[in-house]
């Protein structure tokens, strides 16, 4: 599985690429304007992310915005397939929620500190791994 963690903290980013080693192959992206341009290059490449985790809360264009703009480059080149996107924040409301739902075309929304179980319970939701043997080992491990 390819995943774009996008947040402008390097700790979360570095959290995030440790939670989900063995399971996921992780790039990063600072801003916005990066990840979109990562993501464009993955499309172009042939070789899409699967999953992207937005931070919400970005200087420049947030995680909302960004969103909104993947979804302009999978329109815009014809992907036949949507990414998964996964905001993640600190902030724990229903409005941030049903905004990141609504506006910003997610599929999941999971709140800070990131943990394994969080990962797990959203993937599973979203069936991007099966409550398998391997996906057991996964959790067990460390962080």
């Amino acid at each position: 599985m390819r995943c774009l963690v996008v947040d402008d903290l390097s700790i979360c980013r570095k959290a995030v690429a440790l939670i989900l080693r063995g399971v996921a192959e992780c790039d990063d992206a600072v801003d916005g304007d990066e990840a979109v341009a990562k993501f464009r290059a993955a499309l172009q490449k042939g070789e899409p992310y699967d999953v992207i985790f937005l931070d919400i809360l970005m200087p420049g264009i947030d995680g909302h915005d960004t969103a909104k703009e993947i979804r302009k480059v999978e329109s815009e080149m014809s992907s036949s397939t949507k990414v998964k996107i996964i905001m993640l924040t600190v902030l724990n409301s229903v409005n941030d929620a049903m905004k990141s739902f609504c506006s910003a075309h997610s599929v999941a929304y999971i709140v800070k500190p990131p943990s394994k179980e969080k990962f797990f319970h959203a993937f599973k939701d979203l069936g991007l791994i099966e409550h398998a043997e391997g996906s057991h080992r996964w959790l067990a491990e460390g962080p």
